[in-house]
């Protein structure tokens, strides 16, 4: 093998772990949607009321895949608003509380992503659109996706 054709495959490999390292190892803040700008969550207090389209921040323990069934509580102050007339009901999964399935059935299908909802348990409000991935961590979207196409090198002296 020569050594100019191990430069493009080096590239190649370079850039490939750069791009799983930031998959791999989210960058804080990541979640970023069209509607999150509109909304401030500071204090406790939530001083403007949710628009449809909102993505809260999750607000119990995080991991969220860990405490999405649990989570039974949202900030003082908050405002649920109400869900479509077209929402279906809530599906209760396995191993939810009692307490957090009662708080879901209010705050399900109404188009804004709620501090207790997660992509898991309400994909209706809290899913990713697009090429976006789904962050287990925040429970919120996360990172896009891109697709990347390596072309085979060819040598223009053959």
């Amino acid at each position: 093998m020569r050594k100019s054709s191990l430069i493009p495959v080096g590239a190649v490999l370079l850039i490939g772990s750069a791009a799983a390292a930031l998959f791999y190892f989210p960058l804080s803040n990541a979640t970023t949607n069209p509607g999150q700008g509109s909304v401030s969550t500071g204090g406790g207090l939530n001083p403007a009321p949710p628009k449809v389209g909102d993505y809260f921040p999750y607000d119990c323990a995080t991991p969220a895949l860990s405490s999405q069934l649990v989570c039974d509580k949202l900030p003082t102050g908050y405002v649920i608003l109400p869900r479509f007339v077209n929402s279906p009901a809530p599906p209760r999964r396995a191993g939810m509380s009692d307490s957090a399935f009662a708080l879901l059935q209010k705050t399900f299908g109404n188009g804004v992503c709620d501090p207790n909802e997660t992509w898991g348990t309400d994909p209706l409000d809290c899913a990713a659109s697009g090429n976006q991935l789904q962050d287990p961590y925040t429970g919120r979207p996360g990172f896009t996706v891109n697709v990347c196409q390596a072309l085979p090198v060819t040598d223009p002296n053959r």
